[in-house]
């Protein structure tokens, strides 16, 4: 990966305010599989996820995009190389097509997507940790 502190949370500084209650918001979400924070610049949304991140026992993905992220094929290389960091087996049949040479269609990227996420929560709802049986 070109930019391997995309997928690494910031390092926590020392005079951060902890927000406990929205923390524990966050963690009553924590069944579900996924939770968007919104709020403009400077509200504070890295810092809480950080937090949250630090607080929980949880495995915990991080991908901070940017502008390049737009092209669809960096952005799954690096979604499969951040879900890796938790589970080693992470879409692999969607890494083989990345790694085609055949067009893929949107609809097919959203589907590999969706198996390699279903894949995953299979494994945790039967507490496993972080191979995923084929």
């Amino acid at each position: 990966m070109p930019y391997p502190n995309k997928l690494a949370p910031p390092v926590r500084r020392l005079a951060t305010i902890q927000r406990q209650r929205l923390i524990d918001l966050l963690s009553e979400d924590a069944s579900r599989r996924v939770t968007v924070v919104t709020a403009p610049a400077g509200y504070g949304k890295t810092t809480l996820l950080e937090s949250f991140v630090q607080a929980g026992s949880a495995p915990v993905c991080w991908y901070a995009l940017d502008e390049r992220d737009r092209d669809i094929p960096t952005f799954l290389r690096y979604w499969l190389a951040c879900a890796r960091t938790q589970f080693a087996d992470f879409g692999r049949d969607l890494e083989a097509a990345l790694e085609g040479r055949e067009v893929v269609r949107p609809e097919r990227w959203v589907d590999l997507m969706v198996s390699a996420v279903q894949e995953v929560d299979q494994l945790l709802r039967e507490g496993g940790s972080g191979r995923i049986k084929r």
